[in-house]
């Protein structure tokens, strides 16, 4: 166990300052794009992306999921010149092509509020992509992007003409805590599967590895939905009801759109607190996710760090974590395996 309390402060301080710079305290805001799925990260960001608002004091007159997205609806709460904030996380290009889709479908449809893109990292695969994006951008003319590095930042100034602000990921808006589950396994290594697109080969254990327990923490996400209080088994099954509706083509009343959106809340609570007690399970973490790094420096869990396949993980960290207390990187699996069993030694001489 290491203590980040200080450095988690900081970062936290950093994002809320950031998002100062453009949403000013005390606004009126939508918030788009809830991520309805099960992956702690993306429920992380939406947490401490409200409780940063919070902080400046800023009213959330509406928030959906891409799925649920009413843009008549949010225009008749909130004002022209009002601030419509789409959720951070995951990237800003064409890794993700419907979450990319929901991005441009805002900036087509929402041409009278200044948008706000939350912290990203940027990537594009295909030049037409980065193309079409930058002319959405220049078209609708009120567009402000945070990016969480460096190399980011680059993009977005060099390739997509804007101005960008530099963040920490809004996770970060979580602030420290310590580990909330019994340590059960040494090593721990939670790594992207071989069908994601951020999956590297060399990210796997090595071959014959003693003492890892090789996870990937979405799968079995499912179990959040019956594994928490009544209140939030409803809460998910109220969720399902409505995207179900809307999938057969019915418009949500305003009452059952107010319904659906307490609804997130609560779910991205039962996937963050399940990703909290899943790395702090382990003595060591091992993985080339960008959250379990990120929920291993909030929890102080000593964790070896390996990069994603488009570099993301490596290049955050290179912005605002490394030398952190309990973080460490390794360019192989090999090397990051080695690591974590001297690790795993230090905390076991503790």
């Amino acid at each position: 166990m290491t203590n980040t309390s200080t450095q988690v402060a900081e970062l936290h301080s950093l994002a809320l300052r950031a998002l100062e710079s453009v949403v000013p305290r005390g606004s009126a805001v939508a918030l788009v794009n809830f991520p309805n799925h099960g992956n702690p990260g993306d429920s992380a960001i939406w947490l401490g992306t409200h409780r940063l608002l919070a902080e400046l004091h800023a009213r959330i007159v509406y928030s959906a999921a891409w799925w649920s997205l009413d843009t008549a609806r949010l225009a008749s709460v909130l004002p022209d010149g009002g601030f419509v904030l789409i959720n951070g996380g995951g990237n800003f290009g064409d890794v993700y092509l419907g979450q990319q889709a929901q991005r441009e479908r805002v900036l087509r449809e929402l041409p009278q509020y200044r948008l706000v893109q939350m912290p990203q990292s940027i990537w594009f695969e295909k030049q037409e992509n980065l193309d079409r994006m930058r002319d959405l951008i220049r078209a609708h003319g009120a567009f402000d992007l945070l990016v969480r590095d460096k190399n980011s930042f680059r993009i977005a100034s060099e390739q997509l003409g804007l101005a960008p602000v530099l963040s920490p990921d809004h996770a970060f808006g979580l602030g420290s805590r310590s580990r909330s589950s019994p340590t059960r396994s040494d090593i721990l290594w939670n790594s992207w599967g071989p069908d994601a697109p951020e999956f590297r080969a060399q990210s796997a254990p090595p071959t014959g590895a003693v003492g890892v327990t090789h996870i990937d923490w979405i799968d079995g996400a499912e179990s959040a939905r019956t594994s928490g209080t009544g209140h939030a088994r409803r809460s998910f099954g109220l969720n399902a009801h409505y995207f179900d509706r809307i999938s057969g083509g019915h418009v949500l009343t305003v009452h059952d759109q107010r319904r659906l959106s307490r609804t997130f809340e609560i779910m991205a609570r039962q996937w963050t607190e399940r990703g909290f007690a899943i790395l702090g399970s382990a003595k060591v973490i091992v993985t080339n996710k960008l959250h379990g790094h990120i929920f291993s420096v909030i929890s102080g869990v000593p964790h070896v760090v390996l990069d994603n396949s488009y570099g993301k993980v490596f290049q955050t960290i290179e912005t605002w974590t490394r030398g952190l207390p309990g973080v460490h990187v390794a360019e192989s699996a090999d090397e990051a395996y080695e690591i974590a069993c001297r690790l795993m030694q230090a905390v076991d001489n503790e």
